[in-house]
């Protein structure tokens, strides 16, 4: 594959979404080019400013937030080919312990309210437990809304 093609095929991308140097290396070597030629590109779209991974992240994070837990933004940041230190460091910058628990106690009170009435309460705990830990909750911060929740709906 030519340079210029593949600058055009990488142009075509970054016009259409925003995404990470690592998405970008990965779909130009999906199309044929040769790693040195698709990490230079998006090292050098990095360079002008046209991809900026940072910034990504933390629009990620901030969109991501309000509807999932910690422990599944963080897993999708590393599918997106963030570093480790890098998705720790951003997660712990900017979302609090209490925001997370806001969220969370936001989306258990829907969830419960979207239950069918005639479930058990056991049956609506362990369904609410289970839609928080998919949605990343960790399990403490779960169990706790999960009881909060379905035991004050209930009383």
């Amino acid at each position: 594959m030519k340079d210029e093609e593949a600058r055009r095929l990488a142009y075509r991308y970054l016009s259409r979404r925003a995404v990470t140097s690592y998405q970008l290396v990965v779909y130009l070597r999906k199309k044929g080019a040769p790693t040195e030629l698709a990490q230079s590109l998006a090292d050098e779209f990095k360079e002008s400013g046209d991809l900026d991974d940072e910034a990504y992240a933390k629009a990620f994070i901030g969109q991501r937030s309000q509807r999932y837990g910690r422990q599944r933004i963080y897993q999708d940041l590393k599918k997106r080919g963030f570093p480790d230190n890098f998705c720790r460091q951003l997660l712990t910058q900017l979302l609090s312990s209490e925001r997370e628990r806001e969220f969370a106690r936001l989306t258990a009170e829907k969830k419960v309210a979207a239950m069918p009435s005639e479930l058990s309460v056991e049956q609506k705990r362990r369904r609410l437990f289970n839609f928080l830990k998919s949605r990343g909750f960790n399990a403490a911060l779960a169990r706790e809304l999960v009881f909060e929740v379905v035991l004050r709906k209930e009383a």
